[in-house]
Formats: C-alpha cells, sequence, structure tokens
C-alpha cells in the first residue's frame, strides 16, 4: 500500500508581499498565459491542494489526474480570482473542491474503484490485526500509516463486515 503523507499548508503566499506587487505581477503573467507563474503556483500549493483533493476521492492516482485538471482550471480561470474577495489559497482549494467534485460526477466508474480500493486496503488492515496477528502500532508502521488513520480503517472495515451481515 502506498502512503500518501501530504504538508497540508503552503509554505510561501505570493501576494503577501509588503506591498502586494509580487502577486499582482505573477496574476498579470498569469493573464498573458506564461507558463512560469503557473510553476510557481503549483510548487507552492500543489501538496496542501493534494490532500484537500485526496479528502474527496480517498485514491491517490485519481487524485493526481484531478491536481493536474485543478490547476488547468485555474490558469484558464485566474481572472475571477478577486484579492478582495478572499485569499488566493481559500480560492484554489474551493477551485480544487469543486473540480473533484465534478470529476466524481463525470466518472461513477473512478468513484467505484477509488471506493473498492479503500475498502481493500481497510480489508488488509482488519486482516492483519485479527487474523495474522499484528498490533495496531505494527501495520501502521508496515503500511507507513499513522496510527489513527489505521485505527479508523480497521472501524470501517469492521462496520462494513457488520452492515455485509
Amino acid at each position: 500500500m502506498v502512503s500518501l503523507q501530504l504538508d497540508i499548508s503552503p509554505t510561501t503566499v505570493p501576494h503577501q508581499d509588503e506591498e502586494g506587487s509580487a502577486w499582482h505581477k505573477m496574476e498579470a503573467a498569469l493573464k498573458r498565459g506564461e507558463q512560469e507563474p503557473i510553476e510557481k503556483l503549483y510548487n507552492l500549493y500543489a501538496p496542501a491542494l493534494l490532500g484537500i483533493i485526496f479528502k474527496t476521492v480517498d485514491c491517490s492516482e485519481t487524485a493526481e489526474e484531478i491536481l493536474k485538471e485543478t490547476f488547468i482550471k485555474v490558469s484558464t480561470s485566474i481572472d475571477q480570482y478577486r484579492e478582495s474577495k478572499s485569499r488566493l489559497f481559500s480560492w484554489l482549494a474551493c477551485q480544487a473542491r469543486s473540480t473533484a467534485t465534478a470529476y466524481l460526477d463525470r466518472n461513477t466508474k473512478i468513484r467505484k474503484h477509488c471506493a473498492e480500493n479503500s475498502l481493500k486496503s481497510d480489508n488488509e488492515i482488519l486482516n492483519m490485526i485479527y487474523f495474522q496477528g499484528y498490533s495496531h502500532s505494527e501495520v501502521a508502521r508496515n503500511l507507513d500509516l499513522p496510527l489513527d488513520v489505521v485505527k479508523a480503517k480497521m472501524r470501517a472495515a469492521i462496520l462494513a463486515q457488520r452492515k455485509s451481515l
């Protein structure tokens, strides 16, 4: 199982420059269609946005695809961002959530695949704890997951098993 560990806090916010000129230059370059500003935004915000998207889809391959789609959407709709109405990160997060939701609405097969993958990993944890004799801590270490995630996935697997009976 691949662990997706994300830092969900953006590092440096470009528009918080003392005079705001860095953000305005970046915004103008984005509107001109230049590639460099979108790369800067990606480097600054991709990990945080990926975390937001991953909460919606719970499937790393799909989350990566949606992240790319989000940045394409951002690059084409940057003129809709209003600095006076919200912070850049808030606007980007909103774009990421709406892109993820729209993606899942379009792709019910993807939704089913993500749910199956999540169920498989939950059942894998349940199997390791109850049938292979691993402790919660050992499972967390072996799967490179936080302990609270292991416990939550185990509970989800137990509830799913109970519901299927």
